[in-house]
């Protein structure tokens, strides 16, 4: 089962925070010695805890959030404040299908979407491990009747790729990418809870 946890930290996180923060998930939920925790990191930049093969996590934070997603394999997770984005970086960032149909959109929700879109493909870009090394516009993501599904360049679907999205606060966007789709009630962590 993928689980979620959620901390509201307030834009100022101490230094070390986020770390500590897989420290005590990794010791409180996943039974490890969180005083014995090394965390590393894959040639693509994605975190690891060595020696802990069966215990995949990954972190975001934005303003106020930090997020964690835990699982038996890769996963994902990216959340980002909404903003105001220069709209020139949505053909940058978006593939061709996902540019026109954000451009299809009214201009007033086109913000708000391009954010929704950015959450689902970073969550899917660390989930691979690949993370930035992956180009945000060599694949798409293609709303589905049971979700989101991920789109080649071929155009063929990946299978066992799924998302979640979580509207945790007003103003941010949030999403989980896993291989699976099994996910459990977010865990919602207070930093005083962190030490270390």
């Amino acid at each position: 089962m993928v689980q979620v946890y959620i901390c509201k930290t307030g834009a100022e996180r101490p230094a070390g925070f986020t770390h500590r923060l897989v420290r005590h998930i990794a010791a409180r939920y996943g039974g490890m010695d969180g005083e014995r925790i090394t965390i590393a990191g894959t040639p693509g930049g994605k975190p690891y805890i060595q020696d802990a093969d069966s215990f995949h996590f990954n972190v975001s934070h934005s303003g106020d959030w930090v997020v964690c997603a835990v699982h038996t394999q890769p996963v994902g997770i990216d959340i980002e404040q909404v903003g105001r984005i220069d709209a020139t970086l949505y053909r940058e960032h978006l593939s061709a299908a996902e540019y026109y149909a954000l451009q299809a959109l009214p201009r007033e929700e086109q913000q708000e979407h391009f954010y929704e879109l950015w959450t689902l493909k970073e969550s899917y870009m660390k989930q691979t491990g690949l993370g930035v090394q992956l180009a945000p516009s060599s694949f798409t993501i293609q709303a589905t009747k049971t979700g989101y599904a991920v789109l080649q360049a071929t155009g063929r679907p990946l299978t066992d790729i799924f998302f979640r999205q979580y509207d945790i606060a007003a103003g941010y966007k949030m999403a989980v990418c896993a291989i699976a789709n099994k996910w459990g009630t977010p865990i919602w962590i207070g930093p005083a809870d962190v030490t270390g």
